[in-house]
């Protein structure tokens, strides 16, 4: 018996050291969990996991929660939310006993429940025999059987003890647990003939499992084996298993399978295995409990239900914990796991007999057998460990671990080795000492196969070990970059590698290098470099990362920019990237595993790369990775266990080659849930879209407006780590991909039938099986129904008569109101052209009579009558000025420039203009303002116009010794300007009128002047202002009119307002421009330019810009633009396009057609600059075209160009003067025609010495000034020195071809004297009539 007991305690470490750690993961409310209290878990035949809670019954499908909970208002819903049992029948049927409102069961069909027929209460229990009769019990009824074949019509058994806590039934036997401790058995078919076992149980019986041939059952006192055949009870020991805890375990749940038993708990989850019957006692077993530091463990530590399927563990607790056993392939350990880490940051393994090594940023992790981490790190070694970043580990053939950190390196003894009391020996670079490690900050450490020891250096190139550690001799050969075939490529080294040749091969930050040894003893070491240099056959990228052997001898290297094959007898390298199936071309490490495979870590997670038929394979996160990301170094190959490490960001993975097809796993689709409009559809409230529920449906019928529609899909994978994505395809069209989504989204679908189908695809492509098909019928609207389109077309014929017949009315109606408008058109147009016409004689009349008030300013007598004129002629423009805007108004052509104004600074400076015409008619004017500053975004010009009428009005129509007050003011969002006198009133009934057009009271039309216009413009330009007018008149009391506009929160345009601006505006703007062309320089002797242009900031900005280059001419609108060309001949014309008067296509067109000015170049200067806008002046004649803003260096290039063109041009027709027998008739040249016309006068007239420059202007129908400046702009020449050389070049023919003297030539060429003539022409030919002749 003690051998016994020795062997089995043996058994037991042996398997807690071996046993399999579990990984949960947790689903709770924030996954969708109604409750977090499980109390207990079905797994039903369509693959669906159910869960029931305190607070309603969930279905979970390995993406998604459906919650089903109680709804008073419809009787297919849940029964209760507390839900106690669940159970499933052969037919798929699910049943539910719930906690006070009995029990109910699911139908899939529908997706609805159906209440059992039982009054309600706590039911607890639930069991199902061979026939589908459904076994329950309540504390009010006891026992409780429905019997199917009488449609689970209840049938009570009270007399027997009532307080029933657990049913199992095997076959035909019932075993029933009680409350009190009592297990009664017996047959189904005999339920009044149940014996009790002799056994009487601690506590309450909770569960009741079979167990082979006997039963497990679980009280709230422990766990018990029963046999039924001898009446006996054997007592199970599970609290051995859990060393942290002594007391007596209530047991929750139990399932068993083939060769474990799983147990759920108040204190733990325990798997055990391995009973003996006799002891009592299993043979091993392990307890998990919860842990809050630990993620990766069960949430709580009671256990309410446990289901155990296809290698995952279900478990119930205040969460549902899934864990996979055997399924985890890569097992994850960092700090957030059991064992734990110290950080996160992994950059070197190393595991030996005893102990894994693990490399960290904080020190060395040293992990034991049993899980325990102990921690050697500088602080834990009294400062002895170099440094706490370990980039590299190796063990020598002394077993010594050798350690590279990043500040020196260390050596560790493994003999008699003590993690929590470490022996290190440390050495660092010493610049005194040549033989000292070259360089602190090392990367890796290797032992090639003859046992020395290479140390890699980031800075200080490659260190071999010649000393000796026994006698504490510390010395190195170092292998630095120098120049020549004995040096490396570069200081900064990542690993180095041994091959069977001896050659040894060395990873750096700048190529591949490989060394060899001349001689014995490692003399005389000799280097070849590999490079990239973007050839083929060479490496990709110098930046090598690692070089690696594989079990044949072939050299791998990786860079970062893939990996690279050695090929020995071309002596390159064969490539392998992102085009060949590496997805990450960042390559930290390689191992190969027991089966030739290499697997490569990068910066997105693993790589698996079959040699034979060259294809990778990826493993990311969702596999169950600690990170996409791993370092460089971290990596180890255990070929004892055939177990590889990799290490990254996030800790480390240990994993079976061999085991990773598990993750490949296919699942089996199902339809899960069908939303029409973010409302979840059943066949109950839709049974025109589904005739079964979601889950169970081949077809769905949609309307066309059922959109969108969203249909969510499963493939029952409940594993922790995943890594399915999904397709779709419609109407066996091309494959969409989902990714990893599990909804499709349809947003519309023509009518008509359709197909849809999803597949599911891993890693080596899709799914090898049918995909989930659905057929979806969508019904148009009726509209777009075959009928519908026959009643179109009845309708279309129908309606086709009436239509015509009223097409005919409406065409008669439209020439009528066709008529009318042009007759309106005619009328406004007529109005417009009267106004018109009326301001060009009052401009003529108000100028006059400035002349003649200077005129007459001596002469009192005259004042009278002139003031008269003049008042009477302002007012007839006042009027014409009112009656075109009202034209404006009626054409929608009237635009305001809207700017924000202070309006009571505006209105003040309005009522000063006033005042002396209120003085003169003994009227108090009075002006109030609520505010310094109110604000409104208006005309200033309308604005003025508007205050002018309003305050005019108030003043006509009050009494002597009266007052009119003025107040600008604010009333929520609107500036009110209130005007009020004190005059006759307006009488009631005329209010409503007094706004029409051309409407005058009759009480006031026989005593005061107006025509009805001024109210009517006022209201419709504050109503284009936004704004409103309102009246209040009392008859002989007064009027008032409020004017309100929307306030402004912009800052108001400063502006300085005075009475006497406001009365002559159009002299001051005169005034102002002539003063700006006085401030204008001008430069002598320069080209003159002519600048047209009615905006006086534009023409500033222009001469600002060429006042030091040319001479400038300054002209408002285009027909003072058109004068002053004529007048003064300038060099050049730039002008504007939109002016008033005339525009600037229409100077340029008569400039073009004037022989006096057909010759000056114009550069159109303007803002429209659409291609039509272009056009058009190009076809007016300008020579160039510049659209506003425009640039001041293009501005000048153009002029200058211009004027170089016009030189060019004078030298040609100079030609045409000295050669005039060679004259061109060119009919397109109007200069060239100008100047023939001028040479064939002259020539008429040569004897003529009395045909002068006045006389030739005459005959060209040009004044004198205008042929002068017209002659030297074409040649450059005046006048009389033109008329000079046509008479010297007639001359000149003459004495070449006539026997006549000088003489004669001269006073037959207009000179009459000879001697002035000699003189002439030896200036103009540079020799003597006489030695021309000669």
């Amino acid at each position: 018996m003690k051998r016994f007991g020795f062997y089995f305690l043996l058994l037991i470490g042996f398997q807690l050291g071996m046993a399999q750690d579990l990984f949960f993961q947790h689903y709770g409310l924030d996954e969708g969990l109604s409750q977090q209290t499980i109390r207990c878990i079905s797994k039903t035949s369509d693959g669906f996991l159910w869960l029931g809670t305190q607070d309603g019954l969930n279905r979970f499908d390995g993406k998604n929660f459906k919650v089903y909970q109680h709804n008073e208002n419809d009787p297919r819903s849940l029964s209760g939310n507390f839900i106690n049992r669940l159970v499933e029948s052969e037919d798929g049927t699910l049943w539910i006993a719930t906690g006070g409102k009995g029990v109910c069961y699911y139908h899939p069909d529908t997706d609805t429940f159906q209440k059992a027929p039982l009054e309600d209460g706590n039911y607890i229990t639930l069991a199902l025999d061979n026939d589908g009769n459904v076994y329950t019990n309540s504390a009010q009824t006891g026992l409780t059987v429905l019997k199917r074949e009488h449609n689970f019509a209840p049938e009570y058994f009270s007399a027997l003890e009532k307080i029933i806590t657990a049913i199992a039934i095997k076959g035909n036997t019932i075993l029933l647990g009680t409350k009190s401790g009592h297990l009664l058995m017996g047959m189904v078919d005999k339920l009044d003939q149940l014996t009790i076992a002799k056994t009487t149980y601690p506590g309450s019986i909770e569960e009741i499992v079979p167990y082979e041939n006997e039963w497990l059952l679980g009280t709230s006192r422990g766990l018990y084996l029963f046999n039924e055949a001898l009446d006996t009870t054997t007592y199970l020991n599970i609290a051995e298993h859990d060393p942290t805890s002594k007391e007596v375990f209530f047991i929750e749940s139990i399932y068993n399978t083939q060769n474990q038993l799983y147990l759920g708990t108040d204190n733990g989850f325990f798997i055990l295995e391995g009973l003996d019957r006799e002891s009592g006692r299993f043979a091993s077993g392990k307890v998990y409990k919860g842990d809050l530091e630990d993620t990766n463990t069960i949430t709580s530590n009671r256990v309410y239900d446990v289901l155990v399927q296809n290698d995952l563990i279900y478990i119930g607790t205040n969460n549902l914990d899934i864990a996979s056993e055997g399924l985890n392939v890569f097992k994850t350990v960092n700090p957030d796991t059991k064992p734990a880490l110290t950080n996160n940051y992994v950059f070197s393994i190393l595991k030996d007999t005893d102990y894994l090594f693990v490399g960290t940023r904080k020190g060395i992790n040293c992990i034991d057998q049993s899980g325990v981490v102990h921690v050697i790190s500088k602080e834990s070694t009294q400062q002895q460990l170099a440094y706490d970043v370990i980039r590299g580990m190796a063990k020598d053939d002394h077993n010594n671990l050798w350690v590279a950190t990043t500040k020196g390196v260390s050596v560790i003894s493994l003999n008699d080795f003590n993690p929590q009391k470490p022996k290190v020996i440390s050495f660092f670079f010493d610049e005194t000492d040549p033989k000292s490690l070259s360089n602190d900050n090392t990367r890796s450490i290797y032992k090639d196969p003859q046992g020395t020891m290479w140390v890699c250096t980031y800075g200080g190139g490659l260190n071999r070990f010649t000393g000796d550690l026994s006698q504490n001799i510390i010395t190195f050969e170092r292998y630095g970059m120098l120049n020549g075939e004995r040096s490396i490529s570069s200081d900064f080294v990542y690993n180095i590698v041994q091959d069977q040749k001896n050659r040894y091969w060395i990873s750096s930050e700048n190529g591949l290098n490989q060394m060899i040894f001349k001689e014995k003893d490692y003399q005389v070491p000799l280097f070849k470099t590999y490079f990239a240099n973007g050839k083929e056959g060479e490496l990709k990228n110098n930046s090598v990362l690692n070089t690696f052997l594989d079990s044949d001898g072939t050299l791998w290297v990786t860079t970062q920019s893939g990996i690279d094959k050695y090929d020995e007898q071309t002596d390159s390298f064969i490539h392998y990237g992102k085009e060949e199936g590496l997805g990450n071309d960042y390559v930290y490490n390689i191992l190969e595993d027991a089966d030739g495979k290499l697997w490569m870590s990068t910066n997105n997670g693993l790589f698996r790369f079959d040699k034979k038929n060259e294809k990778f394979i990826h493993f990311t996160v969702k596999d169950g990775l600690q990170s996409s990301e791993f370092n460089l170094g971290a990596h180890f190959n255990d070929q004892t266990n055939n177990v590889l490490y990799f290490g990254g960001i996030n800790g480390f993975n240990s994993f079976y080659p061999r085991n990773v097809h598990l993750l490949d796993w296919q699942g089996n689709l199902s339809l899960t849930s069908l939303k029409i409009k973010d409302r979840e559809v059943n066949p109950i409230t839709h049974p025109q879209v589904l005739d079964l529920g979601f889950s169970k449906a081949k077809r769905i019928t949609l309307d066309h407006d059922s959109f969108p529609c969203y249909i969510q899909f499963t493939d029952f994978d409940y594993r922790p780590n995943k890594n399915t994505q999904y397709h779709y395809s419609l109407d066996d069209r091309e494959w969409n991909a989902l990714a990893y989504s599990n909804e499709l989204q349809l947003l519309q679908l023509p009518k008509g039938k359709h197909t849809l189908k999803i597949q599911g695809s891993s890693r080596d492509g899709f799914w090898q099986k049918d995909p989930l098909e659905l057929e979806i019928a969508v019904i148009p609207p009726w509209y777009n129904s075959n009928l519908a389109y026959c009643l179109y077309a009845l309708l279309l014929l129908g309606t086709g008569y009436t239509m015509y017949r009223f097409r005919l009315r409406q065409k008669m109606a439209f020439q009528e109101a066709k008529r009318l408008k042009e007759l309106d058109d005619i009328k406004s147009r007529l109005i417009t052209n009267i106004t018109h016409e009326f301001r060009t004689p009052l401009t003529v009349i108000l100028g006059y009579l400035n002349t003649l008030n200077y005129e007459f300013a001596g002469r009192p007598k005259m004042k009278l009558p002139l003031n008269a004129i003049e008042q009477n002629s302002k007012n007839l423009l006042k009027l014409v000025n009112e009656m075109l805007d009202l034209a404006k108004l009626e054409t929608g052509n009237l635009t305001l420039n809207m700017t924000p104004l202070n309006l009571a600074a505006f209105t003040h400076y309005i009522v000063q203009s006033f005042s002396s015409l209120a003085q003169k008619n003994n009227i108090q004017l009075k002006f109030f303002k609520a505010d310094d500053s109110i604000v409104a975004k208006v005309d200033s010009e309308k604005m003025r116009q508007i205050l002018y009428n309003l305050i005019s009005n108030a003043l006509k129509f009050s009494e002597q010794g009266s007052t009119v007050k003025i107040l600008v003011a604010t009333e929520g969002d609107w500036a009110t300007v209130t005007i009020q006198d004190q005059g006759m009133g307006i009488p009631k009934d005329e209010l409503p009128h007094i706004f029409d057009r051309f409407y005058r009271s009759p009480k006031t039309s026989t005593t005061t002047s107006g025509t009805g216009i001024g109210l009517s413009l006022t209201k419709e330009l504050i109503h284009l202002m936004d704004g409103t007018i309102e009246v209040d008149s009392i008859e002989n009391i007064g009027t008032t009119f409020k004017v309100k506009l929307p306030l402004s929160n912009l800052s108001p345009i400063t502006k300085g307002y005075n009475s006497e601006e406001n009365q002559n505006t159009v002299s001051g703007q005169m005034g102002q421009d002539a003063q700006r062309e006085k401030e204008i320089g001008k430069v002598k002797n320069a080209h003159t330019v002519l600048v047209v242009e009615d905006n006086t900031d534009i023409s500033a900005y222009i001469a600002s810009t060429l006042d030091s280059h040319y001479q400038l001419l300054f002209a408002y609108n285009g027909q003072e633009g058109l004068e002053m060309a004529k007048r003064e001949i300038p060099d050049i014309i730039l002008t504007d396009v939109m002016m008033p008067l005339m525009d600037g296509y229409e100077m340029t067109k008569r400039l073009q057609e004037d022989a006096v000015t057909d010759h000056i170049p114009i550069i159109m200067l303007t803002a429209k600059s659409m291609g039509e806008d272009v056009l058009d002046g190009l076809k007016s004649g300008a020579d160039a075209y510049l659209a506003k803003p425009f640039n001041e260096a293009e501005l000048k290039l153009r002029i200058s160009n211009l004027i170089d063109k016009r030189n060019r041009l004078q030298t040609k027709y100079q030609k045409t003067v000295l050669n005039p027998s060679k004259k061109s008739s060119a009919k397109s040249d109007r200069n060239q025609r100008f100047l023939n016309k001028a040479i064939e006068l002259i020539q008429n007239n040569l004897d003529n010495a009395q045909y002068d420059s006045e006389q030739l202007a005459k005959d060209m129908a040009m004044s004198d000034s205008q042929l002068y400046r017209k002659l030297k702009a074409i040649t450059d020449r005046s006048t009389a020195i033109f008329i000079r050389h046509v008479r010297l070049e007639k001359a000149k023919e003459l004495l070449q071809n006539s026997d006549k003297t000088v003489a004669e030539v001269a006073f037959e060429t207009g000179f009459n004297d000879p001697n002035w003539f000699s003189k002439a022409f030896r200036e103009e030919f540079g020799q003597s009539p006489s030695q021309f002749r000669n």
